[in-house]
C-alpha cells in the first residue's frame, strides 16, 4: 500500500466515524436545541444592535477579542498513529506532501467558523464604523490572514526548530495579530486587509515550496502527541451525548471544593452519591461543561430585556446541562468499583438524579441572579420557573430517559 492509499484508507475511517457519531447527536432534542439557542441569541442579539450608534467602543472591543479567540484557535488534522513514528520515518520525504495537503485540508475547513464570525459580528462594525457592504471582504480577508498565519505557529512545534526560534515566531505572531486586529476595528479596515493578505501571501508561498520548515526532520513523538489529543479532545466532546470507547478521562483534585464535598455527602444513606458526586466535580468533561454552560447562559441573560426571552433561555441552559449530564450513568459503569460494590442500578440512577436535581437548582439560582441586569427584579420570578423544570427534569423526564436509553 502507497502513503497516499494509507491516508485516504484513514481519512475515510475518519469520516465514517465522525458521521456515525453525528447522526447520533443530531438527535431531535439537540436540533431543538439548537434552534432555541439560534432563536433566543438572535433575539438578543438584534435588541443590542438598535442600542449601539457609531464611535462607541465597547461593542469594538468585545468584537475584538472573539476576533482574537476565533484566530488562536484550531488544531491540524493529520490522522497519525503511534507505530508511524518507526514505520514512516522512512517515508519522511515522500510524507512532506501528506503533511502539506492536510495542512491546507485543515485551513480550509477553519475558515467557515471564521466566516460565520465575520458574518455575525458585521452589523456592529457597520453600527460603530460605519462600514459599508463591501468592507464585509476586508473583514473576512483579514480574519482568513491572521488564521493562517496562527496556523503555522501551530506546525512550527512539529519539525526539529530550536524552542527559542518557535517562541520568537509565537511572540512575533501574537503582537502582528493584535497590531492588525487594533488597525481593523479602529482605524483603517481595507489597508489592514491588504497588509495581513500581503503577508499571508508570502508566507503561504514559502510553506508551500518548502522554503520555512521544511529543511528540518520531522518531530514524530510531537505530532503524534498532538493528533492524539485533538481525538480526545473530539471523543469527550462526543460523549457529553453518547458512549464511546477509547476515550481518556481527565480527572483533578480540586482539593478546596472538599469541604462543599463532604457538607453535601453527610448524612447520604446511598453510597453511590459519594462517587458520583466527585467524578461530577474531578472530570472535567462534566465540571467544565457546567461552568461553560452556565458562563455563557449568563452573559446572554444579562444583555436580555424580554422575560419571555429570559426565560427560554434559562429552561434551554438547565435542560443542555441537565441531559448531558445523563451519561454519567455510563460512566460510572464502567468503572470497576461499582461491579465489586453491592450496589442496584437504582441506587446509582437515584444518586445521579439527586445530584442533577441539586445542581440544576444552583445553576437556576445563578441564572436568576444573571437576569437582574437585564430584567430588573421581575428576575426573580425565573427561579420558581428554573427549580419546577430541575424538579421535573431530574425526577420526571431523567428516569424515563435512562429507562429507554438502557432498552
Amino acid at each position: 500500500m502507497t502513503l497516499e492509499a494509507l491516508f485516504k484508507k484513514r481519512q475515510s475511517l475518519y469520516l465514517k466515524n465522525i458521521l456515525k457519531y453525528a447522526r447520533i447527536i443530531m438527535n431531535d432534542h439537540f436540533v431543538l436545541i439548537l434552534l432555541i439557542l439560534f432563536g433566543a441569541g438572535g433575539f438578543t442579539y438584534s435588541n443590542y444592535l438598535e442600542t449601539v450608534t457609531v464611535g462607541m467602543i465597547q461593542p469594538r472591543l468585545l468584537v475584538g477579542l472573539l476576533y482574537l479567540l476565533i484566530v488562536s484557535t484550531g488544531s491540524l488534522t493529520l490522522l497519525l498513529e503511534p507505530a508511524d513514528k518507526v514505520f514512516l520515518l522512512p517515508k519522511e520525504q515522500a510524507f512532506k506532501q501528506i503533511f502539506k495537503r492536510e495542512t491546507a485540508k485543515s485551513y480550509g475547513q477553519s475558515l467557515f467558523s471564521v466566516a460565520f464570525i465575520a458574518l455575525v459580528t458585521f452589523p456592529i462594525l457597520q453600527a460603530t464604523r460605519g462600514a459599508s457592504g463591501s468592507d464585509f471582504l476586508w473583514l473576512l480577508l483579514t480574519l482568513a490572514g491572521l488564521k493562517w498565519l496562527n496556523l503555522l505557529t501551530t506546525i512550527a512545534p512539529f519539525f526539529e526548530i530550536p524552542p527559542e526560534n518557535i517562541q520568537k515566531y509565537r511572540w512575533l505572531t501574537t503582537a502582528f495579530k493584535g497590531l492588525a486586529l487594533l488597525s481593523l476595528l479602529f482605524l483603517n479596515l481595507p489597508l489592514t486587509a491588504l497588509v495581513v493578505s500581503a503577508v499571508t501571501l508570502y508566507t503561504m508561498y514559502q510553506f508551500f515550496t518548502e522554503k520555512i520548515f521544511f529543511q528540518h526532520f520531522f518531530q514524530w513523538e510531537t505530532m503524534i502527541q498532538a493528533e492524539e489529543k485533538r481525538m480526545q479532545r473530539l471523543l469527550r466532546f462526543i460523549g457529553l451525548f453518547t458512549n464511546v470507547p477509547n476515550i481518556e478521562t481527565n480527572i483533578k483534585r480540586l482539593s478546596w471544593l472538599d469541604p462543599l464535598l463532604a457538607k453535601l455527602s453527610k448524612g447520604q444513606t446511598n453510597a453511590a452519591y459519594y462517587y458520583v458526586l466527585r467524578v461530577l466535580v474531578r472530570n472535567t468533561d462534566y465540571s467544565l461543561l457546567v461552568l461553560r454552560a452556565t458562563l455563557v447562559g449568563g452573559l446572554l441573560l444579562t444583555v436580555t430585556d424580554s422575560w419571555l426571552v429570559s426565560a427560554a433561555l434559562v429552561i434551554l441552559f438547565l435542560y443542555m446541562i441537565g441531559f448531558q449530564l445523563l451519561t454519567l450513568a455510563a460512566e460510572i459503569e464502567r468503572v470497576p468499583q461499582f461491579k465489586i460494590y453491592p450496589l442496584t442500578v437504582a441506587d446509582k440512577n437515584k444518586a445521579i438524579f439527586q445530584i442533577i436535581f441539586q445542581l440544576l437548582m444552583v445553576v437556576s439560582l445563578l441564572l436568576g441572579l444573571a437576569a437582574l441586569s437585564g430584567l430588573g427584579l421581575i428576575a426573580f420570578g425565573l427561579w420558581p420557573l428554573g427549580f419546577l423544570f430541575s424538579y421535573l427534569f431530574s425526577y420526571l423526564y431523567a428516569p424515563r430517559r435512562l429507562t429507554t436509553t438502557s432498552e
